[in-house]
């Protein structure tokens, strides 16, 4: 869902340049080919900017959109690309993860995307008893979990990715549960910590791209909903040069 940010972006200063002393203009759609998690995916992406000459440059603010249907079709492959640590002990006396995703959705909720993965999970306790250490996997169980997901402003240039609430986790019967409450408190809070670790890795931030003459911060990037279709809604103001917009031409050029 990140990964579509930075070529938005590019898209959107492409197109503005080449009406770039109009006060305001739309542009798009325009197809934008890209990857998530080596994913192929393609999104169509529209917008308005608004430009103003100034000192040789132009003063611009961009909004644009982006439809993410590409993304929400491809939740599987995205769910199980998605980075969780292997089962094991590591430096926690517990530890939980999805050992194996085995079908996967995203849901378009206002501003937030809300994942909803079905799947293996397995804890691992790792603990010293009597001085002796013991390792070994607790249980294994099918669990469903939804997790809301928003976009946010790691900074000025960057968009990251975080949880939005508490991923809410259902389990089968069975003793996982209740062994994870007996140690942690419960399996729920740590796959929700597992779950931000990934999203928090550097795989899942957009930055602005850094090119000659563009100098450009963002307002804000949140996700909407268009009916049952995820969208992504970004902002950005600043200024560039007319050898940006040819820079940029010539990047886009087939």
């Amino acid at each position: 869902m990140i990964a579509p940010l930075r070529l938005l972006f590019l898209t959107a200063l492409v197109l503005c340049g080449f009406a770039s002393f109009a006060r305001a203009e739309d542009f798009g759609p325009k197809d934008v080919a890209f990857a998530v998690l080596g994913v192929p995916l393609h999104v169509p992406v529209r917008g308005t900017y608004m430009s103003e000459p100034e000192d040789g440059n132009l003063n611009v603010t961009i909004v644009a959109h982006g439809d993410l249907q590409a993304v929400q079709a491809h939740a599987l492959e995205l769910a199980r690309a998605l980075r969780m640590p292997p089962p094991g002990c590591g430096h926690k006396t517990l530890n939980a993860t999805l050992t194996q995703v085995t079908a996967a959705r995203i849901v378009a909720d206002g501003a937030v995307a809300r994942v909803e993965i079905s799947g293996d999970a397995s804890v691992a306790l790792c603990k010293k008893i009597l001085g002796l250490k013991v390792e070994g996997i607790l249980d294994r169980q099918k669990v469903s979990m939804t997790a809301p997901v928003e976009l946010y402003l790691r900074d000025p240039n960057t968009i990251g990715l975080r949880l939005a609430g508490r991923a809410s986790l259902q389990t089968g019967q069975g003793p996982l549960g209740d062994a994870v409450r007996d140690f942690e408190g419960n399996l729920n809070d740590l796959l929700t910590k597992r779950l931000q670790s990934a999203l928090d890795a550097k795989a899942a931030h957009a930055n602005l791209p850094t090119l000659p003459g563009v100098d450009l911060a963002i307002d804000h990037a949140r996700f909407a909903a268009e009916g049952d279709r995820l969208t992504v809604e970004v902002q950005a103001h600043g200024t560039m040069s007319q050898l940006a917009f040819a820079a940029l031409r010539m990047f886009f050029k087939p």
